[in-house]
């Protein structure tokens, strides 16, 4: 063999790199990193939080008082109770994730101001921010925000933080845990503050070729379409299966938990009643959100004028996990975007044909959902538009996105009469409105930047 066979060390590292990023390996580092997180939750005892998406992967859903407690959504890039663990991580470089080092920290300060104008602000006001990971120069410049967020916050007018202010009695301060933190012995008593334990789940790696730091992260692209919910439920299988079967297996686990959905669905529909419908949580008056999976139509056009109900095109993937139906999702944006008003998809039941009352959509997942929704969103306000303000009823497999951003579009297009001009605090003080009422809605960027174009498209048109 010549050496111009060999191949390259640049290719050899990248082939290496290639093997320790393999959804396997993922998967084994969260199994590793999920143990420390038990820990701190036994540590502390309070409540565990996952920081969506990232940390839910950390959470065995079967660790009962030790598990997940509920979610919160703290972007690195924007914020949204004290005596609670929030568990997050970041990739490989940073030793703890913005969103616990910077986001959470600004917020803590902003709602001590809010909840404590007239305290005494060395003690209540500060803010706590890790000196490992922000500067002082940083330091000084988050605390320069903190007078117009706390504005920001109180002309949004959310009528909780009365409530809020009622039950949280001591400021609210952020503390930091990573893997090479020491744990209490027995877990402490907070007599100043209200703990926010801000657990970083993974390690700070810079040469170990087995472990992934932040392994979670991301998992649009590496998880082949896995959840978290389902790796913790065939753990053992995925992290025994052999490199070269891993793929298969994880198809064949998605194929089957598909399989045995749809045959609880198909088993639940019966005579009149809506099937598989969770609670309905009411926005206003007249705009309510739903979730679930089947949905007796005659039942809904009889409890609601008018009934959104969205179906998720998910993403088909190949042998190896690869998103293979790209040019299919294009297609489905381009025939939404053709539809008219009174356009109804076939029914979710097996009722024909569907109300006139009752509008489906089947919208792509992710990015593509986002801007087809935008497309759709004319035909969808007209649906809606009638003499008199309808009690509107918008159903979703999962309401934390694209049903939040037809709930959002809907409720600024139907109070646009009453306002001078629908600008963006408008409609950030409707999106809180939403937020208030359901604080599971967690809308991506995309979705919000669909409604925003579409709403101040609205408004030029004027």
């Amino acid at each position: 063999m010549s050496s111009n066979d060999l191949p390259s060390i640049t290719t050899t590292l990248r082939a290496l790199k290639r093997t320790q990023l393999h959804a396997q390996n993922r998967l084994r580092s969260i199994h590793a990193d999920a143990q420390f997180v038990a820990s701190v939750v036994d540590a502390y005892a309070l409540p565990l939080l996952a920081n969506e998406r990232c940390g839910s992967w950390y959470i065995d859903p079967k660790a009962g008082v030790r598990g997940k407690q509920g979610s919160a959504y703290f972007k690195s890039t924007d914020g949204h109770a004290g005596h609670c663990v929030i568990v997050d991580s970041t990739r490989s470089g940073k030793r703890m994730p913005d969103a616990l080092a910077k986001t959470i920290p600004l917020w803590c300060a902003v709602m001590n101001s809010t909840l404590f104008p007239s305290a005494n602000p060395e003690t209540h006001h500060a803010l706590h921010t890790p000196p490992q990971c922000v500067s002082p120069s940083e330091h000084a410049q988050m605390e320069r925000l903190i007078p117009r967020y706390v504005a920001e916050l109180a002309s949004l007018e959310i009528p909780q933080l009365v409530e809020l202010a009622s039950k949280i009695k001591k400021p609210l301060r952020p503390i930091w845990v990573t893997p090479n933190s020491s744990l209490p012995d027995a877990p402490p008593a907070f007599q100043e503050f209200c703990p926010v334990v801000c657990c970083t789940a993974s390690r700070y790696a810079t040469q170990d070729a087995a472990y992934v730091q932040g392994a979670g992260d991301d998992s649009e692209g590496w998880a082949m379409g896995l959840t978290p919910s389902l790796f913790w439920a065939n753990t053992e299988k995925l992290l025994a299966a052999s490199y070269g079967n891993f793929p298969a297996l994880v198809a064949e686990l998605i194929a089957a938990s598909t399989m045995e959905t749809q045959n609880s669905e198909a088993k639940g529909i019966s005579g009149s009643r809506v099937v598989e419908r969770t609670e309905i949580i009411q926005i206003t008056p007249d705009l309510f959100l739903t979730s679930g999976g089947s949905f007796d139509l005659d039942i809904l056009a009889s409890e609601f004028d008018t009934t959104i109900i969205i179906t998720e095109k998910g993403v088909k993937r190949g042998r190896n996990g690869e998103d293979i139906n790209k040019q299919e999702q294009e297609e489905t944006i381009e025939q939404t975007a053709t539809a008219d008003s009174s356009h109804t998809s076939p029914p979710l039941t097996k009722h024909e044909p569907p109300p006139q009352n009752i509008l489906h959509l089947q919208l792509p997942c992710g990015k593509p959902g986002s801007k087809a929704l935008r497309q759709q969103l004319p035909h969808i306000m007209a649906f809606l538009h009638r003499p008199l303000i309808p009690k509107t009823l918008i159903a979703s497999p999962s309401t934390t996105d694209l049903a939040i951003g037809i709930a959002l579009a809907a409720l600024c297009t139907r109070e646009r009469g009453t306002v001078g001009k629908l600008d963006k605090p408008f409609i950030r003080k409707k999106l809180a409105l939403i937020v208030a009422k359901y604080p599971g809605a967690n809308p991506s960027r995309a979705t919000l930047l669909a409604v925003n174009s579409f709403l101040m498209g609205q408004e030029k048109d004027r």
